[in-house]
């Protein structure tokens, strides 16, 4: 699954997963940076789709040197209190802002907007955190951004950190001549749904083994928001990935 991320090959994704099994548990994104074969390039376009989540940080160090989940006590071991995971995590060097969609890019606007509404990030997919930001909108964010950027940052802390966000939205009509990269031709219209959001553009789910890309200078400028269903066209498509044309959004 991981190769199939932008950013990612078959041999990207398998170092991933060592590091994984030989650390144990990755504790924040920015480890991903130090993993052989993950460049700048890399890092910033796939790093947007791996969430790593404290709560299943806050356990005993196993014989390898990894974390077990935290839960009911199970063959003696203690079960760990709220101050506890708190203390642990803190320990651990934990930014919870990993667990969201919000691109590192980003995490100074969402901080900031956390601050200022009197929230706490370890609170991020909490009832109360997620009730507080479906009441903001765009124009309640400071720090100076597009509007695109600020309408991501609200879905993705208005989500509990289980939330899988395509369930909310209709899903795009996948051509079935299309099964894979190589069944593509340039000019091809396809529909799909914006997976993710950076500062370079837009990653859209066109139900291929990855997804393509549409540029910043590819979107003619409209804005697309986290989960919309959009018609794009192909303009490139080699070892590197697909590249796609904003025509439409359709919801």
């Amino acid at each position: 699954m991981l190769q199939k991320i932008a950013g990612l090959t078959k041999a990207r994704a398998q170092a991933i997963l060592d590091t994984r099994t030989s650390i144990g548990h990755f504790h924040n994104r920015e480890q991903i940076k130090s993993i052989k074969g993950i460049g700048p390039k890399s890092y910033e376009q796939c790093v947007g789709f791996l969430r790593i989540y404290p709560n299943q940080l806050t356990g005993s160090a196993d014989d390898k040197g990894g974390l077990e989940e935290a839960g009911p006590s199970v063959k003696g071991k203690r079960k760990l209190t709220s101050t506890t995971k708190k203390s642990k995590l803190q320990k651990l060097d934990v930014c919870f802002m990993d667990q969201t969609s919000v691109h590192p890019e980003s995490y100074h606007i969402a901080r900031t907007l956390i601050k200022e509404q009197s929230l706490r990030q370890d609170d991020i997919g909490s009832e109360g955190f997620v009730a507080a930001i479906k009441q903001l909108n765009p124009g309640d964010i400071s720090v100076e951004c597009d509007e695109g950027t600020k309408n991501c940052i609200l879905t993705a802390l208005s989500q509990r950190t289980d939330t899988d966000y395509r369930d909310q939205f209709a899903r795009p009509i996948f051509k079935s001549n299309v099964l894979c990269a190589e069944s593509l031709t340039i000019g091809t219209e396809l529909e799909g749904r914006v997976s993710n959001v950076t500062h370079f553009g837009a990653f859209v789910d066109v139900g291929l083994e990855r997804d393509g890309l549409i540029h910043i200078s590819k979107m003619g400028g409209q804005t697309v928001c986290l989960g919309n269903r959009v018609k794009v066209r192909v303009e490139k498509k080699d070892h590197k990935g697909i590249g796609l044309y904003l025509l439409q959004i359709l919801g």
